[in-house]
């Protein structure tokens, strides 16, 4: 058997088991509410592992179902996430900081649009992909992605509803809206309004980033260009 892979999380599958009960659930109807299998349900009960933003799609349809507008990722996290080599204070301290660093990034490249910073928080050899696509490296290659954003749209505001962190990687789930004011993905500019949600996954040394990995649907940023409304928001 292969090593658990570093994209997925273990579960608190108590937590997430009281709060279908708490809900009146049973696992076949929680699975047609959340979109997903009820192997799949069966499977974050039991403590088996999941890509962090299956966890997410789960527990917002859990607590929207219950009214419940502010909550905390991490309480649903496994506790073999929680690190051994120092003192629990002290690691959540720097976990905690290395979640701000993160947004910090987004705000300062894409909301306040300061591309020329973009060095501040990139290693010269961070490794990016977005999804299944190509690896890009180095702070050149990411500072022409932001700058082809950039030019696409404007403002571009992102929001950070859950963050987390685990295995060494900050967790990062965020929203963001955009007006489109130039050529995008073959597209001209429409004026129209993006909205959209995603998540990345990051590892930093010394404060830049290393390791990048982002999700996101482009082509519900292309079907809203033309016209169509968010898929997923």
């Amino acid at each position: 058997m292969g090593m658990p892979s570093s994209r997925s999380v273990a579960v608190n599958a108590e937590e997430l088991r009281r709060l279908r009960q708490m809900l009146g659930w049973t696992q076949e109807f929680a699975s047609k509410e959340a979109g997903y299998s009820t192997r799949l349900i069966r499977k974050i009960e039991s403590g088996g592992r999941v890509r962090p933003e299956t966890l997410v799609d789960v527990l917002q349809c859990y607590h929207v179902a219950a009214g419940v507008e502010r909550w905390n990722v991490s309480d649903f996290l496994s506790q073999e996430h929680v690190s051994d080599d120092k003192p629990k204070a002290s690691s959540e301290l720097e976990q905690q900081r290395q979640m701000l660093r993160m947004q910090e990034w987004y705000v300062t490249a894409y909301n306040r649009r300061e591309c020329s910073r973009v060095a501040e928080f990139i290693a010269p050899t961070m490794k990016y992909q977005h999804a299944e696509g190509p690896v890009h490296v180095g702070v050149n290659a990411i500072r022409d992605l932001v700058a082809a954003l950039l030019k696409g749209f404007d403002p571009i505001t992102f929001e950070f509803p859950h963050s987390f962190f685990c295995d060494g990687y900050v967790h990062t789930f965020w929203k963001l809206k955009m007006k489109h004011v130039g050529e995008f993905g073959g597209v001209p500019a429409t004026g129209r309004w993006v909205s959209l949600r995603g998540n990345s996954r990051v590892k930093l040394v010394d404060d830049k980033m290393v390791d990048a990995e982002d999700n996101w649907d482009v082509y519900d940023v292309i079907r809203q260009l033309e016209g169509e409304s968010p898929r997923w928001f």
